[in-house]
């Protein structure tokens, strides 16, 4: 199972690293295809206590009720903690972060899946050294490489998936030129460093604002909440789209 879900919005850049409390509110629409059902909707907000962000991210059922939520903590533009809670399923878990010395950071991961009524906890650690990202955060990695994208340059980073009790290699290249809605797009496509996670993770696809602020404006591909099938629950790959007043 690999849980990737990305809130589309344009991070400013600060001199000390991307503003995470912008846009303070966004909303969007989860589709099962391009003019398909409505399976979600999408909620963040942001809130700013001196040097803390903190963000709240819902992924909400067509009636209103929460399917899954995943809450953020930032400090002065650093990932300190990222908390998912999978309420479909009843999953759960957090990756907290630390600094260490020579550029690494330190992941600490933990996970409850619950099974017969009976509650099973994991965890595991895991040292970095490549940037490290979650899926709040890639807007703003986006608009940080933007010139290397233009430039047809592989953009790799580590991206955290909690119920995997790690963090898988991807890497994001431009791919196309289009228009959308008469405004000029371009694609961007984020896949697996490593062949074997490909083989079972379908590339993402990004549309994304040609221009500055580069905003994502929709995008294809995994997302966080998951889907029932038969009697277990499936990973969910999906049309994002986002709500830009």
């Amino acid at each position: 199972m690999i849980v990737i879900s990305f809130a589309a919005f344009c991070s400013p850049l600060l001199a000390d690293g991307p503003d995470y409390l912008a846009p303070k509110l966004l909303t969007g629409s989860i589709y099962e295809k391009q003019g398909g059902r409505l399976l979600f909707t999408f909620r963040r907000t942001a809130t700013q206590t001196g040097d803390v962000v903190l963000v709240l991210r819902g992924f909400q059922n067509p009636d209103g009720s929460l399917a899954a939520q995943e809450r953020v903590r930032y400090e002065r533009s650093r990932l300190v903690s990222f908390e998912l809670d999978e309420r479909l399923t009843g999953a759960g878990g957090n990756a907290r972060v630390e600094l260490l010395p020579n550029h690494r950071q330190r992941v600490q991961f933990q996970y409850t899946t619950r099974s017969s009524g009976a509650d099973q906890r994991r965890q595991k650690s895991e040292t970095v050294r490549d940037e490290l990202l979650i899926s709040d955060m890639l807007p703003g990695f986006m608009v940080k490489h933007w010139d290397e994208l233009n430039r047809g340059e592989a953009i790799k980073f580590r991206y955290v998936v909690v119920p995997r009790l790690e963090t898988i290699g991807f890497k994001l290249r431009r791919n196309t030129t289009a228009e959308l809605h008469g405004k000029k797009v371009v694609t961007i496509k984020m896949e697996p460093t490593s062949a074997l996670i490909a083989q079972f993770l379908d590339p993402l696809v990004f549309t994304v604002e040609a221009e500055a602020p580069h905003r994502i404006l929709r995008y294809w591909g995994r997302t966080t909440p998951r889907m029932r099938s038969g009697g277990s629950w499936k990973d969910l790959d999906a049309l994002t789209v986002f709500d830009w007043k």
